[in-house]
């Protein structure tokens, strides 16, 4: 049997971290019920994720920077808004019924959306977060608790000079009568880009995330910009997410509004085994079964890329490359 070296490389990694997993004090503790609240050190409840746990365990902790804690949880993916911890449930149940629930014990505020088969919670940080979150692992309807996933945006460059999409004005088509999602990480800068007649007036905004659609970034604004570019005349819809539960909702949307094409020029690392399978994927499959077209970066680390002319010489419709 024969095995290239980066094969190799990778089978050798993975055996040296399942060597250290082994070894590393605490791999086999038995985590405690939900309800415990003992001193020392101890595992979380197996419905809460260790990281999530840990934050909150460390931001609780007399002696500890509040700032250097949030630094840490910053670093693993643990939004900090304000005075609380944003955290995604994923549901097992009707979320309708999980939500009423969570709201009769904890109050209104604690859930801050829904989706198919996720909550996002905010869990405070002034009064025991640990306690919340193990008392919301407790809830039958909640299958896990862990940080949201968190999508990356990819870089974005001029294509209309590129594409000979000239050629396509000039015979008049121009996006007429289509509408076309943005779904993005922010739009910063878009009231600026309107005035400047790079983006038009009549574009159409939802901010998922509740942190307000001009902020975060302006890579939404950028790739809008060139959406505008290559099809002037259509109609733009600009959907601001964070996470999956706002992908969600966003796609959700989409297909409310009857939007034809969705671009996302966004990246989503280590959410499934990149085998199609996970929320991501299956939200946009849900948008390909409404007849949406899904356009999506292909990242910017990719190599040997094909470039030159295409054409379709048997005439059906299809470019060969």
């Amino acid at each position: 049997m024969s095995m290239n070296i980066n094969t190799t490389i990778r089978t050798l990694a993975l055996a040296v971290l399942v060597g250290l997993l082994l070894a590393s004090p605490g791999f086999w503790e038995t985590p405690v019920s939900a309800g415990a609240q003992g001193s020392g050190k101890t595992t979380p409840n197996p419905k809460i994720d260790s990281v999530l746990y840990q934050i909150l365990q460390a931001l609780q902790s007399q002696g500890v920077s509040a700032q250097a804690v949030q630094q840490q949880a910053a670093q693993v993916g643990v939004p900090i808004q304000g005075n609380a911890a944003i955290v995604v449930a994923e549901v097992s149940g009707p979320a309708a019924l999980l939500v009423s629930a969570i709201a009769q014990a904890f109050g209104g505020d604690v859930v801050l959306a829904q989706s198919r088969g996720f909550l996002k919670l905010r869990v405070p940080l002034t009064n025991n977060p640990l306690l919340l979150l193990l008392q919301l692992a407790d809830f039958a309807g909640i299958a896990y608790i862990r940080p949201p996933l968190a999508p990356q945006a990819l870089v974005v460059s001029e294509g209309v000079a590129l594409t000979g999409a000239q050629t396509f004005h000039t015979n008049g088509l121009r996006g007429q009568g289509v509408k076309i999602a943005v779904i993005d990480l922010g739009f910063a800068g878009l009231s600026a880009a309107q005035a400047r007649g790079e983006l038009p007036t009549n574009v159409i905004t939802f901010d998922f995330t509740g942190t307000g659609l001009q902020s975060t970034t302006s890579h939404g604004t950028a790739v809008a910009e060139i959406i505008y570019d290559m099809a002037p005349n259509a109609q733009l819809y600009l959907m601001k997410i964070a996470d999956e539960v706002d992908f969600e909702n966003a796609v959700d949307e989409a297909i409310r509004q009857g939007v034809r094409i969705i671009n996302h020029s966004v990246a989503w690392f280590n959410t499934n085994f990149y085998d199609g399978t996970g929320a991501i994927a299956a939200a946009v499959q849900r948008a390909r079964s409404a007849g949406i077209l899904w356009v999506n970066a292909a990242g910017n680390y990719a190599r040997r890329h094909w470039q030159g002319l295409a054409s379709d010489s048997d005439g059906d419709g299809w470019v060969e490359f």
